[in-house]
């Protein structure tokens, strides 16, 4: 028996929904992003399409008509699809084309949000919460439970939507296509839970491409604890962008790996965070400095990139073990956050691939001290951290 039920249906419906699309476009040639799973690529010699989904609304848009228009015919055949033509409504937002760009506006939305609140011919206030910026943010943090007061506040943040329906959000050519991102912390932002907001944008080239101003989900102790922490999520986020628009075969120039520390330390400087950082070269078979296992131990926070060359330094490892040591002593408090840069979590805690390889030459010259080092790397793989290449 076959029963034949609406995609909204069934609780399993769209999973069922998505595996039958995804086992037919890569069988036509796409296959999936490794950075976004509702992302599929086809490549045919130096012709490209990409395909985006999201339930049974779907973008298309290829580097010739041609191509376009084969993946359109090869989807009518399988699929009961309606071409809508070019881009201009999805998932809410409308794309207005220009001869310098697009323009992005949720005006419909907008106005749908205002019918609901029978708040369509309400007064406008615009100005008053450009003033107050944190005003969406600080309603958010009472929505379960809140009081008359909110009320008032949400009205005027309905308010300041009516008087702002016509503001678009412009995306246009630029002359650079760098990737920079900035960030910024408010310390113990919220009164009841003493916790910080983090916030930062990511800009591509001329344009803003990426944004976020949320609580952080711990209790910092201090306004350096919550500037790490919101520096973590924006070198997660740009990085993340980066892989993505690798991924899409976008030139981003200089490769930022290159230059991943600079930016990082820059930033510490930037927020008034003062870092160890030992620019000294080490000649092989030479100790480490006395100087760096002293900066170690008075260090407050200790953060470990991981790389995929991470463990053939045997002076990274043993930095490593020190680290550890000093965050097990507790005295003063280490706080360790760990970035797997371009090496898998697995990778680093069960040491196979390029670290199988590095342990393989270790075992030559340092055995005695290689089963410490692959506790250790166990150990710091297993603490909470950031995975950059997702």
């Amino acid at each position: 028996m076959t029963l034949w039920k609406s995609l909204y249906g069934l609780k399993q419906a769209p999973r069922a929904w998505f595996q039958r699309f995804v086992g037919y476009v890569t069988r036509v040639g796409f296959y999936h992003s490794r950075c976004d799973s509702s992302l599929f690529i086809l490549r045919q010699g130096s012709q490209v399409a990409y395909l985006l989904i999201y339930m049974d609304d779907i973008i298309l848009t290829a580097s010739s008509t041609y191509l376009l228009q084969q993946v359109i015919t090869s989807l009518h055949n399988e699929f009961n699809m309606t071409d809508l033509g070019a881009l201009n409504y999805f998932l809410g937002i409308f794309a207005t084309r220009h001869s310098t760009g697009l323009f992005l506006s949720q005006k419909q939305y907008a106005i749908e949000l205002l019918a609901r609140a029978h708040m369509t011919n309400c007064n406008l206030q615009e100005l008053q919460l450009i003033r107050t910026p944190n005003w969406v943010l600080k309603i958010c943090l009472y929505m379960h439970n809140p009081r008359e007061p909110h009320l008032a506040a949400l009205k005027r943040i309905l308010r300041y939507i009516r008087g702002t329906l016509d503001f678009r959000f412009h995306l246009y050519s630029s002359t650079t296509i760098s990737l920079v991102g900035y960030t910024d912390a408010d310390w113990t932002t919220c009164p009841s839970t003493r916790r910080s907001t983090s916030g930062y944008c990511v800009f591509l080239g001329d344009n803003l491409l990426s944004w976020s101003s949320k609580p952080q989900q711990t209790i910092s102790r201090s306004s350096a604890d919550a500037e790490y922490r919101d520096v973590a999520n924006v070198v997660a986020e740009t990085a993340w962008l980066r892989n993505l628009l690798r991924e899409l075969h976008s030139s981003l120039g200089e490769d930022i790996r290159k230059s991943f520390m600079d930016h990082l330390f820059n930033d510490f400087k930037q927020k008034g965070i003062y870092a160890f950082r030992d620019d000294n070269e080490l000649p092989k078979g030479e100790e480490i400095s006395p100087h760096l296992y002293e900066a170690i131990e008075e260090s407050r926070f200790l953060i470990v990139i991981f790389s995929k060359d991470y463990a053939s330094s045997s002076w990274c490892l043993k930095e490593l073990v020190k680290i550890l040591e000093c965050k097990e002593m507790g005295k003063p408090k280490h706080e360790v956050q760990i970035i797997f840069y371009d090496a898998k979590p697995d990778v680093v805690r069960k040491q196979t691939g390029s670290y199988a390889e590095a342990f393989a030459k270790h075992e030559l010259s340092n055995s005695t001290t290689v089963d410490k080092w692959k506790e250790a790397l166990s150990m710091a793989a297993n603490l909470s951290g950031w995975d950059l290449r997702t």
